[in-house]
């Protein structure tokens, strides 16, 4: 992943405080290093917030299908509905649509 300019780099590392505080299917917590665990999935979720029509239920539905080939199942419900609305409120935070 090319990192472009600043402000690109300050939502990826959003996104991947979000994913490893809010959601974190597999329980990496603060282990620095395996941090960016994650980080195969960044672009999937920058995909949708600069998707003009894309809503919290298509962050939800992402992050479901990531977890699901992560574990076998949805971990946690209420995780994986909080940071799927969190990444969302990034999306109109950053107004990454323009």
């Amino acid at each position: 992943m090319i990192m472009k300019n600043t402000k690109e780099k300050t939502t990826i590392e959003k996104i991947r405080e979000i994913l490893l505080r809010e959601w974190d299917p597999i329980g990496i917590g603060t282990n620095i290093k395996i941090r960016d665990e994650y980080d195969g999935y960044i672009g999937g979720i920058l995909n949708l917030l600069v998707k003009k029509e894309s809503t919290v239920f298509d962050f939800i539905s992402y992050l479901r299908k990531v977890e699901f080939d992560l574990t076998g199942n949805v971990v946690d419900e209420h995780n994986l509905n909080k940071a799927a609305s969190i990444l969302f409120d990034l999306k109109e935070d950053n107004d990454c649509t323009n």
